[in-house]
């Protein structure tokens, strides 16, 4: 059996949906056709409506089992009823027979969007599973084709459910087709899950991965390990058809990433695929690709089996995410954002450059983090210790409301673990990049980020073995816990600090004055610049002192200085290589920017010491001591 042809489609009058998400709602309204792509009403799919659709009707679904050629599953309607998803949506119930849904026991993730055609007609799209082996919910196609002629103005605020609970006529007619009683047949339909193809992401780093897509929403969707894509690919010049396996792309080059599904009809140059949302944000911009199906994994409980897809040739821009489905622009691919990297194996010799194309910005900081983590482990070629120094920048726009204007940022640090340097090294870059895309109050646009690493096995440490100070009044160097001085003086400091691996010590011999604001006795710290505090800083982490491993708060930055001034905050943060010194006491302002000391090589300075610092004129104080409050 063939698919049938696009025809002229005489469109009804739609009703108009408005949803409240205690019950979640969208306005969805039939607007007049618009100048979108080049469809014309007269390239519309000629579409059964809803409510000629009756029980007992017979028709064919299209989809793809295997390779990119689609094949047919006989559709029987079993019960239409209004208002069971939300206000103005049909839910269709319909049984799937026929040797390829035998083959896959069932309905399968990733059918979402096979187009129904009944009498010639385009019916609707396979949507809704988890109601039996061979039953499905069809999103009706007098639905589906709206989107055709949506303006996409606005984006949704919230989720719609996903769950449906199914009413008593829909359960007595599942009941009859499954052949069981009432009371066992399935009480709630959902959304077929999309099969969501995956390569770069390691099984280590797999967890990161959906958690952040829980957190960012998309959680209709099962990862799976798959080929990446090439980020240079050219536009494919055959559009794809209905039936055919359709992917909705989040990113394409060493991490690629996409939703599989299947296209259900189009108009000129635009088509309409999956019969329901994929992350229900409106407007959109995602990439628009084939599939290749390398098999069905059928699922023995008969729930959903799983289409195993390969992303394959770019096709243009995916636009809009509806609840009803996502629509696809033929011809012009979105713009996207570079993520770059190049990483050096000091050991073995070797290096990699790799690059990431996203297209989503809202998933920035952790794309950017999972690049660099697997060009790390893929160069390293091992998970372990060693140190890396990385450095990396990123470029764009920032408009408070006055315009766009460019901003870059760049930054450089060294980072030593024990058991994964890797891992250790990726998150300071996740945190600044995290605050700068979400600065709030401005709308800050990301262009690009660039990443260069270096890692070895080797143990590129100094530790803090020994600290002695000195003044006027004592001009002997001790270790003495106590160093009793006054507002305004100068204490010098001796240094000793012990590279790994080495016996031949360095030495750093510096001075520090102390505060003439200071008010009372307090902590002295010297520490490496990635070691804690002092005793004293109790505001929030990431604070301006850079006394605090913990992210900046860009809130605070937005209320104070503003976006630039988020840059120097970051740009200012202690690195690990720093060797640091803070004075903690009463009337010494906790922003003020810890001192730097100059070393003799760029190395991760490690460990801690403190003193108590006794101010004269107010009165010793034997409690301040490290560790202890004063």
């Amino acid at each position: 059996m063939r698919r049938p042809s696009l025809r002229r489609l005489n469109r009804p009058l739609a009703v108009g949906a408005v949803v409240s998400l205690l019950l979640v709602a969208t306005a969805l309204a039939a607007v007049p056709a618009n100048a979108v792509g080049t469809c014309t009403p007269a390239l519309m799919p000629d579409v059964m409506p809803t409510a000629d659709m009756q029980p007992g009707m017979t028709g064919t679904a299209w989809t793809v089992v295997q390779g990119t050629t689609p094949v047919s599953i006989d559709v029987e309607i079993l019960a239409v009823e209004q208002g069971v998803l939300l206000p103005g949506h049909a839910f269709v119930l319909v049984q799937l027979s026929g040797p390829v849904i035998d083959a896959t026991n069932g309905i399968a993730e990733g059918m979402s969007g096979s187009p129904v055609y009944i009498n010639g007609k385009l019916a609707g799209a396979l949507a809704y599973g988890g109601i039996g082996a061979n039953l499905a919910g069809m999103t009706p196609a007098e639905e589906m084709v709206q989107i055709f002629d949506d303006p996409g103005a606005a984006s949704p605020s919230q989720q719609p459910p996903q769950t449906v609970t199914l009413s008593p006529a829909l359960r007595h007619a599942a009941a009859r087709a499954e052949g069981v009683p009432y009371a066992s047949a399935a009480t709630t339909a959902s959304m077929i899950p999309t099969p969501l193809a995956v390569s770069g992401v390691s099984n280590r780093a797999m967890g990161r991965f959906k958690r952040m897509l829980k957190r960012e929403g998309l959680t209709n969707v099962t990862p799976y390990s798959a080929p990446a894509v090439n980020t240079s690919q050219p536009l494919s010049p055959t559009p794809l058809q209905p039936g055919d396996s359709y992917s909705a792309v989040i990113s394409t080059g060493d991490i690629t990433s996409g939703g599989i599904g299947t296209e259900t009809a189009t108009c000129g140059d635009l088509s309409l695929a999956f019969g329901h949302l994929f992350n229900f944000d409106g407007p959109t911009s995602l990439g628009l690709h084939g599939a290749n199906v390398v098999t069905v994994v059928p699922d023995p409980l008969g729930l959903f089996s799983f289409k195993w897809a390969d992303i394959t040739e770019p096709h243009g821009t995916i636009d809009q995410d509806r609840y009803t489905g996502v629509r696809g622009i033929d011809g012009t691919y979105p713009d996207v954002i570079p993520i770059t990297s190049h990483v050096a194996n000091m050991d073995l010799n070797t290096e990699r450059s790799g690059e990431t194309d996203l297209l989503r910005p809202d998933f920035l900081p952790d794309y950017a983090l999972l690049h660099l983590l697997n060009n790390i482990d893929s160069t390293f070629d091992r998970v372990g210790g060693g140190t890396t120094t990385l450095s990396w920048s990123a470029s764009g726009t920032v408009d408070d409301g006055q315009g766009p204007v460019p901003w870059s940022f760049t930054r450089s640090n060294m980072f030593y673990d024990s058991s994964d340097t890797a891992f250790s090294s990726v998150f300071e870059m996740y945190d600044f990049l995290s605050q700068i895309a979400n600065f709030p109050n401005a709308k800050v646009t990301v262009n690009d980020v660039h990443q260069s690493a270096q890692v070895t096995q080797q143990k590129l440490t100094e530790e803090i073995k020994k600290v002695q100070w000195a003044t006027n009044q004592h001009p002997t160097f001790t270790s003495n816990r106590v160093i009793p001085t006054k507002p305004g003086a100068w204490i010098r400091f001796q240094v000793t600090l012990l590279p790994a691996g080495s016996t031949t010590p360095n030495v750093v011999t510096f001075s520090r004055q102390v505060p003439a604001s200071i008010r009372g006795s307090g902590e002295f710290v010297i520490r490496g610049g990635g070691e804690s505090g002092g005793i004293f800083l109790v505001g929030a982490p990431g604070t301006a002192d850079g006394t605090s491993t913990g992210a900046a708060n860009s809130t605070a930055a937005a209320g104070s200085s503003g976006f630039q001034g988020l840059l120097a905050q970051l740009h200012n943060r202690d690195r690990h290589s720093d060797l640091i010194t803070q004075i903690f006491a009463p009337g010494v302002d906790r922003t003020t920017r810890p001192g730097r000391v100059a070393q003799p090589q760029s190395l991760v300075v490690l460990s801690r010491h403190s003193f108590a610092l006794s101010i004269g004129g107010f009165g010793p104080t034997p409690s301040c001591i490290p560790g202890k409050p004063c």
